[in-house]
């Protein structure tokens, strides 16, 4: 027979366990091109099936993959929580049509692009990470404030209407004949 407090312990365990296992991060895949508020087109089990979902903001750990063409619409997301937004080299893109929004906010995780992407606004926040590989494009049209880390391996960045500013904080690094162009804009630090 198993003493009271013991029975106790077990099922808080039990109920500990559930709501870890719960509050467990996911890895959001896109499984066609459309709009990030498509809940037709992600999924949680690496693209096989769709999850109804939208991963609206992407924290507390989660994980989002685009393989495809996704439209940000007028929509803003906020990386943060150690999540990751990759895009996949050759396959996905990320981009902006809507009006307003289309800001991508990294505060405490990181944006990994190898591939295209264009968007209103960028802002890198102290603990955020932005890493740009490959031929990878990146077109800002309204602003882009760096107070994290910003590494840019052999890719074109452009920010056409606004400044690039780098705060103090910022850790950039522009390596194999990278290219930050600015047009109608000033570079500040």
């Amino acid at each position: 027979m198993v003493p009271f407090i013991q029975k106790k312990t077990i099922v808080l365990s039990l109920i500990f366990t559930s709501l870890t296992a719960f509050a467990q991060a996911a890895t959001y895949t896109t499984m066609a091109d459309g709009a990030w508020s498509d809940p037709t087109i992600w999924s949680t089990d690496g693209g096989a099936t769709s999850c109804g979902c939208i991963p609206t903001e992407p924290t507390a750990g989660n994980n989002i993959v685009l393989k495809h063409d996704i439209d940000l619409l007028g929509n803003s997301i906020t990386i943060n929580g150690g999540s990751q937004v990759t895009v996949v080299a050759y396959q996905g893109e990320i981009h902006w049509s809507g009006p307003g929004g289309g800001t991508i906010d990294v505060q405490n995780g990181q944006l990994y692009v190898n591939n295209y992407i264009s968007v209103n606004q960028l802002n890198i926040g102290v603990d955020g990470n932005v890493t740009i590989v490959g031929y990878s494009e990146m077109f800002v049209q309204a602003g882009f404030d760096v107070f994290g880390h910003l590494h840019v391996y052999g890719c074109y960045l452009c920010v056409s209407t606004r400044n690039i500013k780098y705060e103090a904080t910022a850790d950039v690094q522009l390596t194999n004949l990278s290219n930050i162009e600015v047009i109608k804009g000033h570079l500040k630090n």
